[in-house]
């Protein structure tokens, strides 16, 4: 048809696809939006435990100007709700449950010889650790990896037992194999302060960095999900579609291809197939998709991998719970109500465990007294998931509280598939998503929205 604008393909409908597809539709483009599965929303999902809205997925944003431009833009700026003062725990490799230290930036202590650093490290540690102060700044300013770093100033103790557990949880890698650069500032402020742990504090003066546990986090109010619904509400009013089913099996910069219709290398973009390949030309026509291509699923585009991050599987448990002892307990502050990081050198097989009743007040009175406890696994089994019985036996034995079986008013569990981050520069297909930023939604919606923008209007 002359004139007729080529349509834009946004493969997947997770987050960062649907914050594409908005912003190109704002362009001008006509969109539509391919996905795999039957639902949208990719890593952001929910659920309903007797009637309370849960995230099983990511649940919390660290906001910034750029998000709350982007929420405000959706009407859903007055919804963001900021994160109620909680402090995270550690399970030690000899499952013991313990207060992590406070200040700390991804377990590096500013006070290396305070009881709570001392009580997970021994003193001998805390003495080892607090010869930082008396280093030149140099010492260890060379070092490729954080981990490498904190063994030179802290020693092999701290290290070990501390800082590797926390950054095991948040960033899924060992201090040595996370570049120092991803921990911006960090060398920097170590060559002005001429210590590692006065480094610490200007870091966390400057700003959060994705994945600091003290940063100021928030949520919307009903859930992260809610920025999902908005979301698809928009495209639908804009007249979007978004076609379920529908397996991508490769990408061009100006075509995808439908499951069966070829490797990665796209096919026939003519739809003509090979005549000496026994399939029917038409049929063939059928699985190109043509139009200009942004890819928000992953596995379609190849890189090399960055900050050594794998593809990662792990089932997520979540338990509406009776109060009881579990709120008594954290309003005496004798449990650990911003959660629990688990040492992988531990006995339990949990990566992390979290209370959102004790994060998000909504939620609380949403929950009408109950308490909502998530159980993060580490890497799944192949074949069935975690039962929830395992679940409420792993919580009891992390919070230290009794919630026998009668206390579990409902309870779901989600088996998530993550991607590791990948390297496109240099890709003719732009590319969104967590395997290119991580899996901060901020960071997400902003580079989804500049990849977007960066398209350009229709010619």
């Amino acid at each position: 048809m002359s004139g007729a604008r080529e349509e834009m393909l946004v493969v997947g409908a997770g987050l960062a696809g649907l914050v594409a597809a908005r912003e190109l539709v704002l362009l001008g483009h006509p969109v539509r939006v391919l996905e795999a599965s039957e639902r949208a929303g990719g890593q952001l999902e929910a659920c309903s435990l007797d009637g309370v809205r849960v995230d099983l997925g990511a649940d919390r944003f660290t906001p910034d100007d750029e998000l709350a431009a982007a929420l405000d833009r959706l009407a859903l700026g007055a919804e963001l709700v900021a994160a109620e003062p909680t402090r995270t725990w550690l399970c030690t490799a000899d499952d013991r449950t313990l207060p992590l230290p406070e200040p700390t930036l991804l377990g590096i202590p500013m006070a290396p010889l305070s009881a709570d650093a001392v009580a997970i490290t021994g003193r001998s540690a805390g003495w080892r650790a607090q010869l930082d102060a008396l280093l030149p700044g140099p010492v260890g300013s060379r070092a490729a990896t954080l981990g490498a770093l904190v063994r030179r100033r802290l020693g092999d103790d701290a290290l070990e037992r501390l800082v590797a557990p926390v950054v095991l949880a948040l960033r899924g890698v060992h201090p040595d194999a996370l570049p120092l650069s991803a921990v911006g500032g960090l060398k920097h402020h170590l060559l002005r302060e001429n210590s590692l742990a006065r480094a610490v504090a200007r870091v966390r003066l400057e700003g959060a960095l994705p994945g600091q546990l003290d940063q100021s986090i928030a949520t919307l109010r009903g859930g992260a999900t809610v920025l999902v619904d908005r979301l698809l509400d928009e495209l639908e009013r804009f007249g979007v579609p978004i076609e379920h089913g529908v397996e991508v099996t490769g990408v061009a910069p100006d075509h995808v291809v439908l499951s069966g219709g070829g490797d990665g290398g796209g096919g026939d973009p003519d739809g003509g197939g090979d005549p000496d390949d026994g399939r029917d030309p038409d049929e063939a026509a059928e699985r190109v998709r043509r139009g200009r291509v942004l890819v928000a699923a992953p596995g379609l585009v190849a890189g090399p991998p960055r900050d050594t991050t794998t593809d990662y599987s792990g089932d997520v448990a979540v338990l509406l719970v009776d109060a009881g002892a579990v709120v008594s307990a954290a309003l005496q502050g004798s449990l650990p109500a911003g959660g629990v990081l688990v040492d992988p050198r531990s006995s339990s097989l949990v990566r992390a465990l979290d209370l959102p009743t004790a994060r998000w007040g909504p939620l609380r009175d949403a929950a009408g007294g109950r308490a909502v406890v998530r159980v993060h696994y580490r890497d799944a089994p192949a074949g069935t998931p975690v039962d929830t019985e395992q679940a409420r036996l792993d919580a009891q034995q992390l919070l230290g509280v009794s919630i026998p079986p009668a206390a579990v008013h409902a309870a779901a569990v989600r088996r998530w598939q993550t991607a590791g981050r990948i390297d496109v520069e240099g890709s003719e297909v732009p590319v969104v998503g967590e395997q290119i930023v991580g899996a901060d939604l901020d960071r997400i919606v902003a580079h989804a929205r500049a990849t977007a923008r960066a398209v350009g209007p229709p010619a």
